[in-house]
């Protein structure tokens, strides 16, 4: 393949991720996955290939149930430092 038609790839490529992508404040990521789509460009559909690349950024993400739990935890280990230091204090 000629430079010419890999960068005319790349192009369509690039226009259509960013159709797609609403992370306005996150140019880095859009960009690695412009080359996620470029490196399996022709297996699946480009929207299906930015599926991908997110899910997989995504899988060590926090979801709302985990900062719940997160908070709670938090939460109840500051109680316990409080009646700590209150016991301390009587002492």
């Amino acid at each position: 393949m000629s430079n010419i038609y890999n960068d005319e790839i790349y192009e369509l490529i690039r226009d259509s991720v960013h159709e797609l992508w609403v992370m306005k404040g996150r140019p880095d990521l859009e960009d690695d996955c412009c080359h996620y789509v470029l490196e399996r460009y022709g297996e699946n559909s480009i929207i299906y290939l930015v599926i991908e690349f997110l899910s997989n950024h995504c899988s060590q993400a926090m979801s709302t149930q985990d900062y719940e739990f997160a908070r709670k935890e938090h939460d109840e280990k500051l109680l316990t430092n409080l009646k700590e230091m209150r016991d301390n204090a009587k002492v």
